[in-house]
């Protein structure tokens, strides 16, 4: 049994129609970077990806099924000639949510951290609103040798004390400790 899609999309990747004969036997899969080029194979295909104009869809004699080749589809790609037909229409919807979240947070965060500041640079440099004198920067060093102090000087405090510690099982009082 034979299936022919038509690649109707400028998006769609040149590999595209072999990996489709290679992963579906028998499927014939051609692609079209202008889908008025394909007013002679839209007549036997059984499948298209991308958008099908009307003039296009007009000449489709055996299309089943359309596959959108993105997600938010606007009211013309609607026409009243696939309305009324029997043509299923899919679409992308739901299939890029997590990477698309994921990507405008990581742009959010990059943004927030004036990324595109630091990027053309290619070296990271302070940039405008982000310049800070070298009293600032001493005083940095030292806030930080300050609390690298106290915090060894916590970690002694704590360690000093677990020696001192009575054990708990009335050992201490035997050595001579209340």
């Amino acid at each position: 049994m034979s299936f022919t899609i038509l690649l109707l999309s400028p998006d769609a990747d040149p590999s595209w129609p072999e990996k489709i004969r290679a992963a579906v036997p028998g499927a014939v899969a051609k692609i079209y970077a202008d889908p008025k080029d394909a007013l002679a194979d839209i007549e036997t295909a059984d499948a298209a990806y991308g958008t099908v104009p009307p003039e296009l869809f007009a000449r489709a004699k055996k299309l089943r099924w359309i596959c959108a080749s993105r997600a938010g589809l606007g009211g013309a790609y609607f026409h009243d000639a696939l309305v009324n037909s029997d043509v299923v229409v899919t679409g992308m919807h739901g299939s890029y949510n997590e990477h698309l979240s994921t990507h405008a947070i990581a742009f959010l965060l990059a943004f927030a951290r004036r990324f595109d500041h630091y990027l053309p640079q290619k070296r990271w440099q302070r940039g405008p609103g982000n310049d800070r004198s070298a009293d600032q920067d001493s005083a940095d060093r030292r806030g930080r040798r300050r609390r690298q102090r106290g915090q060894q000087t916590m970690r002694r405090l704590r360690d000093a004390s677990a020696r001192h510690r009575p054990a708990g099982d009335g050992t201490a009082s035997r050595h001579g400790r209340p």
